[in-house]
This record gives C-alpha cells, structure tokens and sequence, in this order.
C-alpha cells in the first residue's frame, strides 16, 4: 500500500523523503514554489527541501498523513572559545574546524581587559572570520592582555548566503562599500566590531544596509580605523520582517525608537555601532539597546553629555523558526564575573547575541562581555572593578 506526503512551500526547491528505519532515499521531486504531493512507502519518514543554496525546510513526518514542510534556522555546528591577545600584540588567530564561509560568522560579544585604565585592553577587538579555518582578533593598541570569546555557527539551512569584510573607514568621514545584490526584506547587516584610534574609543563607527548593493559606515573619529561586518541574507520562508532605525541621545541618558509592531518571541536584535562628537567620554558614547516591547527598542548610556546617534535592524521571523527567546540586562558593580542562570536550552542549536554595554568609567575596562558556558547559564565579565558597566544580551534557541 502507498501513502501520500503532501503541503505548501515558497521557494523553488528539491523535496528529499528518507525512509527512517532503514535509513535511504526513497523519492524526490523538484518542484516551483506551490503544493507539492509525493507517493511513498508507510512508516516514520524525514522530509528535506533543498533549494541550489542550501536546506531551506525539514520535517519529520509518518507517511500516513499530509505533512507539509517545516522552514528552519538549521545549524551544523557550533564552535566556541576564547581568542587571546598577549600585552604587545595587535592581532592573533586561533585554529577552528573548517567551515563553509558563506554560510558561517562570527558573534564577537565584547573583551576581557587584564586591567583598568583609559584604554584597558586596548581598542575595541573585532572578531572575524577569515577563510575556513581560522579567526582572526585585532585591536589597534597593545598594552595589556586580552580575551575574545567568540561564538561560530556553521548554518545548513535558512540562510541563503552570508558576505563579510574588514573594511577600512576614512577618518571623520561617511563611505560606502560594495557587496554582492541582496533582497533588502530578508537580509540584516550586524557588526562585527570595530578597530578604532586610541583616545577616540568612545565615538565608534555606526553602520547600515544603504541599499540592496551598498554598505555605509559613518564615524567622527581621526586616524587609521576599520569595521567588521556581516551581511546574513535569509531564505524567503524564514523572514517576517526586517526593520532598522536610529535613535538619538541629544542630552539625555535614555531614549526611544517605535517601530512596526513585532512578536518579541520571534525577533532578534542588532546593534549596529554609535556615533557622537570628537573626545565623548565612554561614559557619553557606549550605548546599549534593548527591545523592550512590541514597538518600543531602548538606548541606554550612562552620561547624558553630548549628541551619540545609534544604528539598529529588528528581524521577526516567522513562526516556529526560534524555539525560545531570552533576554536580559546585566550590570557588574565592584565585580569582574557573574554567572546568570537561564531556562535551560539546547546550546547546540543556540547562540548567544549581545546588543551594546554601557560604563561609569572612561575607557574599556568596566564594558562587561558575555559568554555561554552551559544549557543553563551564560557569564558576564569585565576586566576592571571601577565603577560599574552593563550589557544587553539575547539568548536565542531555533527549532
């Protein structure tokens, strides 16, 4: 007797059915976005979609009933460690399992300074993925030691191509660079840090998707510097929305940006740098966002002097796509660690995604970083005691 597999999808695709126990191919079917309708044997069956850039669907299924295609955030790996920088260097890698670069990026959440002072570790460190086997730390002073934790997940499906750069940023200026065309509703731009002059670290650079085949960087600062980058280009099936905005912090230590109504248990995040006046203090620049409702995404910063603008994108995704969300605010007073306790998830398809830190004291040494270190916990850190500094994290678990 046979029995058919049957539903609906939205991009082009090869549907693959395996039958489970034993584990083969048993049919597939090209077919153009639409119903689809296969014949297969009963039992217990695994049911892929596969478009020419990667698995855009899976399901498991019985055969005995209509099941259609499930889209997801597949991820094939995950990678996680800790970048060193000894005292008198400004660059190191560390060696990773090799990945497939256009579906693969680095989440570098913050540094761990040795000390405090102006500059503590340094410069701000961008992480970023270089090749397949490697990833690569900068920063533009040595002096102390540092620690990059990193996180590096390796999609397989969901993603339809991710482009990333080094890219160096004229001084005091607004530049542009070119990427492959992307379909502005389902692609985000995220940081991935900043390489900036010593003495000007607390004006950033802020960055944002100017259209389908242009990334612009805008900075206030003088000298030699340059941003880190990714561009994640979803598969159709995956993304809700995509909004960005920028918030302005004329004066004040806290404001607001409405957007379009969201699920917030379907939506992600990104920081996308700040910008203020030549010689803002730390306490008046580093900024951190929140999404605190619906419609409402928050920057924080601890001075109210100055004018700092901040780029940010918001991406709903469909549902079903993120099985559990966590978010939160974390602020070290007089500490270097703390371990906050999560509800537990399962850390091989999870990653953790931070959204700014904000300090009491000038330079690098009191912005907390953030690490996840179990199913049920993850750990802020920073390297100086004085004063106080915050972070704001995101926990996200897909299907």
């Amino acid at each position: 007797m046979s029995y058919k597999i049957s539903g609906t999808i939205n991009d082009s695709a090869t549907i693959y059915v395996y039958n489970k126990s034993p584990y083969y191919l048993e049919a597939y079917e090209s077919i153009t976005p639409g119903e689809y309708s296969i014949t297969v044997s009963s039992g217990l069956k695994d049911v892929i979609a596969s478009s020419a850039n990667g698995i855009i669907g899976y399901s498991d299924v019985y055969s005995t009933y209509d099941g259609a295609i499930t889209p997801k955030i597949g991820i094939r790996s995950i990678q996680r460690g800790f970048i060193p920088l000894t005292g008198s260097g400004t660059s190191t890698n560390v060696l990773i399992n090799e990945v497939d670069p256009g579906k693969s990026m680095v989440f570098g959440n913050g540094v761990i300074g040795s000390t405090t002072g102006t500059e503590g570790p340094g410069g701000i460190i961008i992480t970023l993925l270089s090749g397949t086997t490697s990833i690569y730390a900068y920063r533009q002073v040595a002096g102390v030691d540092a620690v990059v934790p990193y996180e590096l997940p390796n999609f397989n499906a969901g993603i339809y191509r991710i482009q990333g750069g080094l890219s160096p940023v004229m001084s005091s200026s607004t530049m542009t660079i070119s990427i492959d065309e992307v379909n502005l509703n389902r692609s985000v731009l995220v940081s991935n840090g900043y390489q900036i002059p010593e003495g000007d670290a607390s004006n950033n650079i802020k960055m944002s998707l100017l259209n389908s085949t242009t990334v612009r960087f805008t900075t206030s600062n003088t000298g030699s510097q340059r941003a880190g980058w990714h561009v994640i280009e979803f598969e159709e099936s995956i993304i809700k929305s995509i909004q960005t905005a920028t918030i302005s912090l004329s004066s004040v230590t806290t404001n607001t940006a409405t957007i379009s109504g969201v699920n917030i248990s379907n939506s992600i995040l990104f920081h996308q740098g700040f910008t203020g006046p030549a010689a803002t203090t730390s306490q008046n620049g580093f900024t951190l966002l929140s999404l605190e409702n619906t419609t409402t995404v928050r920057a924080t910063r601890v001075g109210g002097y100055n004018v700092v603008t901040c780029n940010f994108a918001v991406v709903e995704f469909n549902d079903n796509i993120i099985n559990t969300l966590q978010r939160g605010v974390t602020t070290l007073n007089g500490t270097n660690n703390q371990l906050v306790t999560i509800s537990g998830v399962d850390i091989s398809k999870s990653i953790l995604i931070t959204t700014g830190s904000n300090s009491s004291v000038d330079g690098f040494a009191s912005l907390p970083c953030a690490y996840l270190n179990s199913p049920t916990s993850l750990t802020v850190s920073m390297g100086g005691t004085d004063g106080y500094g915050s972070i704001a994290w995101q926990v996200v678990e897909f299907n």
